[in-house]
């Protein structure tokens, strides 16, 4: 679109917005919209499955998530969860890497604040032979010196390369100042000096505590019966040993002290950040947060968009929201000409200040809606991102009838609501404001 983007863009907007209306109105709200029921498998062990059965592919995805994650380390030994999730998953000699190849299957791990998670997917008709070698590594893990040493050290290299991108270097200030001295504060990966505390008697000790029946949720999506799926787990992980969960405690969140970020690169770029507490986690919030991510910078019909596509300020516009269980943040993004950097950032301050001043009307309040339901949707399309969507969902407490009837729950939030909850977040006085690029 050029400049006859702004003679053409109601129009344009007006379309688009039917168009999602129209088909969005088709869905029936609660589990209609997904193609299968989504079922909870309670195994014998005490294990506790989500279940999706899904046609669309003979694939299987299936994902194990640790409850934890930072909350569960000290900061002295920040890191520990990352470790040993990873040693969990370390392939003990070629010939099971092997074995893995030829089955095609991959799998992967991560960490986050609240948990930590290992994903794997595979062929359906490898299902069997894939679990029986992931349950042999997972349950009788290898925690070496020399293995240790290894993943000590990439793990500090993976932190260096990723803590080297603008997008990750804002989030993390963002973040840091947020959740200062808290749990939340920091890199999954711990520092030198947190890694130099580690040693396999924590290790051991974090794996025995927290690897446990009941403290691991499985979710799968796959092409195989209920049945099938449930024979397979129980065969393979019922020698996994019972334990207490991990309780989540409150997290009292500091005052904010610093607000204002300019971290000098030499880039061709500059890129803007603009930060904010949301609330502790439940449904209503959640729900608000997707709908003010939506109605901030995504799409056509979001606040940022003008200052791409009628002031030319940007390249890229966007805004996400990042959730933990004791709150979250919302970022305003956006990257832009160096010359432009500071008309850039008065006008990406003066969209969100208006819309805290002003908020909503109706009209906007429905698109927002409509908007934020297609992008649900779409976010979800794939068997890995709805079993990752449903492991967060019952980590945070949200549950499996909240996945399910998620229209419903955007569909009652009232414009009242919705301004109140947008007056709340924007507020100007509590926005942290990160700029990387040349000073």
């Amino acid at each position: 679109m050029k400049l006859e983007f702004k003679k053409n863009s109601l129009m344009i907007f007006t379309s688009v917005i039917f168009s999602l209306s129209t088909t969005i109105s088709l869905i029936p709200t609660g589990q209609e919209i997904w193609t299968s029921p989504i079922i909870q498998i309670d195994l014998e062990n005490g294990l506790k499955a989500l279940f999706e059965k899904d046609d669309s592919s003979q694939i299987t995805v299936i994902r194990f998530d640790i409850k934890g994650g930072k909350l569960a380390e000290s900061k002295s030994k920040q890191g520990l969860s990352y470790i040993t999730t990873r040693l969990a998953l370390e392939i003990p000699d070629r010939q099971k890497a092997q074995d893995f190849m030829l089955q095609a299957t991959q799998f992967t791990m991560f960490c986050e604040n609240d948990y930590s998670a290992v994903v794997v997917t595979c062929l359906s008709e490898n299902l069997k032979d894939s679990l029986v070698l992931i349950s042999d590594i997972m349950l009788n893990p290898l925690f070496s010196s020399i293995r240790i040493k290894r993943i000590k050290e990439n793990m500090l290299n993976r932190d260096k390369i990723e803590q080297d991108v603008s997008r990750n270097m804002a989030f993390q200030a963002v973040k840091g100042s947020l959740f200062k001295e808290t749990a939340y504060d920091g890199s999954v990966y711990g520092n030198e000096d947190s890694l130099k505390q580690i040693g396999r008697k924590d290790i051991t000790g974090f794996y025995e505590k927290y690897f446990t029946s009941n403290n691991i949720l499985i979710t799968v999506s796959s092409d195989l019966n209920k049945e099938v799926i449930t024979e397979y787990l129980n065969q393979c992980f019922s020698p996994l040993k019972t334990g207490p969960s991990f309780v989540y405690k409150e997290v009292m969140l500091p005052l904010i002290d610093q607000k204002t970020f300019q971290i000098n690169r030499d880039t061709q770029q500059t890129f803007i950040s603009i930060g904010y507490r949301l609330p502790p986690i439940n449904k209503s919030n959640y729900v608000q947060a997707l709908m003010i991510e939506n109605l901030v910078g995504k799409g056509i019909g979001s606040r940022l968009w003008p200052l791409r596509e009628e002031k030319k300020l940007a390249y890229n516009v966007s805004a996400e929201i990042s959730y933990y269980r004791n709150g979250g943040m919302l970022e305003a993004l956006m990257e832009t000409e160096n010359v432009k950097k500071m008309t850039a950032l008065e006008a990406i301050r003066h969209a969100l200040d208006s819309l805290y001043l002003d908020g909503i009307d109706s009209q906007e309040l429905e698109m927002t809606k409509e908007y934020t339901k297609a992008s649900f949707l779409r976010s979800n399309e794939t068997k890995s991102a709805r079993t990752a969507t449903l492991a967060f969902f019952e980590i945070m407490d949200l549950g499996l009838d909240f996945f399910k009837n998620i229209f419903g729950e955007i569909d009652g939030i009232s414009l009242e609501e919705m301004n109140s909850y947008i007056h709340e977040i924007l507020d100007p006085a509590h926005r942290i404001e990160v700029t990387i690029g040349p000073e």
